[in-house]
């Protein structure tokens, strides 16, 4: 024991003398200094922020690809998707080898309508790397909304595959089980999303859509009102609550919900057209006219015949149909991603 305890004690003493000096770390460059803070506004929501300090990092450093795309994601993140497509054309330009600058080049495109060139670069992201998991995610969204329920399902299991517990692809595999009205399939999904994160309200609203589907109003009710409860500035939630509540005959609450969905979003011409024909079931004509008036002025193709989102003609009191020239599949409405960049997806 003594001579144990004595080796200890040698080979504490020498300890500092054995020890290999650590090299110097090179501070990270101006440039990336500036980017970092471009990240951490980025994390903080505050994209403007970011925009300046990506700006910074790209007068320091003109040929970093990389600030160039962290730039243009935050122009996406804050409205502005233009610029942000300059910025990843730029980004593009200088670097094809990442995916993850066509993913948030095709949502920016897809934010603006343009389905073909989101798509073009949802496929070169996945030409680039074939197991690009958020690249399948958005083409799935993307081609259901388009229509192509088959393409978005196969789509959406291969994001499922690659990250299972990824709360939201599961919650868009639901969505599209619920257009194909495979309705159980559908219920399933939400539930196992919500187990993963049961704070997803698009889980909650979309279960709460299956039930409306079922016209099982009471659930439906339920279900809107938890997705509420998390996000209670959703304009459309709360257009979707007043549906329910006027299949329940609760017209005071119906009232109340569409309201504060106009006054959350005054352009949703969904929420108009929902409670125009409300309106016009109450014999409120005068009052449904004044909300079918005002969507033509937002959105003159809305005028197509079944293009609203209950699909009823159009009102005869407004005139005949223009026809369906220009009309195209109502998206379904946009998902509520969790702020942050795309690679990180």
């Amino acid at each position: 024991m003594i001579r144990c305890l004595a080796r200890l004690a040698l080979a504490a003493a020498l300890a500092p003398s054995l020890a290999v000096a650590a090299p110097p770390q090179t501070p990270p460059s101006p440039a990336a200094q500036a980017a970092a803070r471009g990240d951490k506004a980025m994390d903080a929501g505050k994209y403007p922020e970011a925009e300046r300090a990506y700006g910074d990092a790209i007068k320091l450093a003109p040929g970093a690809a990389e600030y160039r795309a962290d730039r243009g994601e935050a122009y996406r993140l804050g409205g502005d998707d233009k610029a942000a497509i300059d910025d990843l054309d730029a980004a593009i330009k200088a670097d094809a080898t990442q995916a993850w600058y066509h993913v948030a080049r095709g949502r920016a495109f897809d934010d603006l309508g343009a389905q073909a060139e989101a798509r073009a670069d949802f496929d070169a992201a996945l030409a680039i790397d074939p197991k690009d998991q958020a690249a399948f995610y958005f083409r799935a969204v993307l081609r259901a909304a388009g229509g192509d329920d088959g393409g978005g399902l196969a789509d959406i299991q291969r994001a499922v595959a690659l990250r299972p517990d990824d709360a939201e692809a599961i919650e868009a595999r639901g969505d599209i089980y619920s257009d194909m009205k495979r309705y159980d399939d559908a219920l399933s999904d939400f539930a196992a999303s919500l187990k993963i994160d049961p704070r997803n309200h698009d889980a909650l609203s979309g279960r709460a859509g299956v039930y409306y589907a079922q016209e099982d109003w009471p659930a439906a009710a339920t279900y809107y009102d938890a997705a509420l409860a998390v996000y209670p500035n959703d304009a459309r939630l709360h257009a979707l609550r007043g549906k329910v509540s006027a299949r329940l005959k609760q017209p005071g609450r119906a009232t109340a919900e569409f309201a504060t969905a106009l006054r959350l979003d005054p352009k949703d011409t969904d929420a108009m057209y929902d409670r125009g024909y409300w309106e016009e079931d109450q014999q409120r004509y005068d009052d449904a006219i004044a909300d079918f008036t005002a969507i033509t002025r937002l959105k003159p193709e809305a005028r197509a015949e079944g293009c609203g989102p209950a699909h009823r003609p159009w009102p005869r009191e407004l005139g005949p149909a223009p026809g369906r020239r220009g009309a195209r599949r109502l998206r379904r409405r946009p998902r509520h991603q969790p702020q942050g960049r795309c690679r990180a997806l």
